[in-house]
């Protein structure tokens, strides 16, 4: 495939105020990002410590839960904190061109990262309900080691690797030859391959399990209704299986679709700007940037504390009524 450069003259560079301004709308929106990364710091860091002092982390699914805030952690630290500076300053004053590739390759890697972990625990919540009896066969130490290490090699390479080697930067030398600012911008192929590795193919996915899932969780919720109006058991016991079964429906909803807000607008840009010769603006860009940030910030909101008053017992649902009743609690 040959590549051809792209024949554009060099945009004025905006000033820092062109951006932001000096007034109180860009005072309150640097308060409101710094506020970012200290909430995804304490929320990350809450989780980390409730599961280990509750002696949970032994437990496959919330080895997914504590390696995804470590890297929600991360985000917070190398790239959002990076990022404000960036709002306040526009990074003029920064000049050496590999502390900059260092900072866009934390940011892919890192952002990165968290949305495999999503579709890792995905993955762990489609088998433990769908297929409840082969869970731990298909869950094992092994496979848990294996999805981790793609969580955080797969990013690596197309961060540091590609980035550091410069590929991003293929056939756009002139845009980055007029540009003094530390600005990311990537061409066509970089842009698309990297969108379809890091968001399109984990969403589709994600799509998919949570898809089957909330099937298999009407059907299940269905004939759990059936098998109780047949039996002399009490009322409580029925409705309380039926709430397990809808809370991890809405949950599942809950989440994909925080993912899907967050991400979808900057994986969109991503691939069209490219595409439209750079014509998006420098606004929209943060704007969308900062959306996708900001699941890393939800996450753990999102995948313990809303879910820890519903751990689902939806995979021992289908046994008996009365053994059902024993579930002591596959946690998300």
């Amino acid at each position: 495939m040959e590549n051809t450069t792209l024949n554009f003259s060099c945009p004025p560079e905006p000033k820092p105020e062109q951006i932001l301004g000096d007034g109180v709308v860009s005072t309150l929106v640097i308060i409101c990002l710094s506020s970012l990364p200290v909430l995804t710091i304490l929320g990350n860091l809450l989780v980390i410590i409730i599961i280990v002092r509750r002696s949970n982390f032994r437990q496959k699914a919330n080895v997914f839960v504590v390696s995804l805030a470590i890297a929600d952690i991360a985000v917070a630290i190398f790239v959002m904190l990076f990022s404000i500076l960036q709002e306040v300053s526009n990074m003029a004053w920064l000049t050496d061109p590999y502390i900059c590739l260092m900072a866009w390759s934390f940011d892919v890697m890192f952002t990165t990262s968290s949305i495999l972990h999503l579709m890792c625990m995905t993955i762990d919540r489609y088998v433990a309900i769908c297929l409840p009896f082969r869970y731990h066969d298909l869950i094992s130490q092994t496979c848990v080691a294996t999805l981790l290490m793609l969580c955080w090699s797969l990013p690596a390479v197309i961060s540091f690797g590609l980035i550091f080697g410069k590929v991003h930067m293929i056939g756009i030398e002139e845009y980055y030859s007029c540009s003094s600012e530390c600005q990311f911008r990537v061409n066509a192929y970089y842009a698309i391959i990297c969108s379809v590795i890091s968001f399109y193919i984990p969403s589709i996915f994600m799509l998919v399990l949570n898809f089957k899932i909330f099937w298999n969780v009407r059907v299940r919720t269905r004939q759990l209704r059936q098998m109780t109006d047949g039996m002399a058991v009490q009322s409580k016991q029925k409705e309380h299986f039926l709430m397990r079964e809808a809370s991890v429906a809405r949950t599942i909803a809950i989440m994909l679709g925080c993912f899907l807000i967050c991400w979808l607008p900057f994986f969109v840009f991503n691939i069209i700007d490219p595409l439209l010769d750079y014509t998006i603006s420098e606004v929209l860009w943060r704007i969308v940037t900062w959306f996708g940030y900001v699941n890393s910030t939800i996450n753990p909101y999102l995948y313990y504390f809303r879910s820890r008053k519903n751990r689902p017992c939806i995979y021992k649902s289908n046994l008996v009524l009365k053994r059902s009743t024993s579930c002591k609690g596959h946690q998300v």
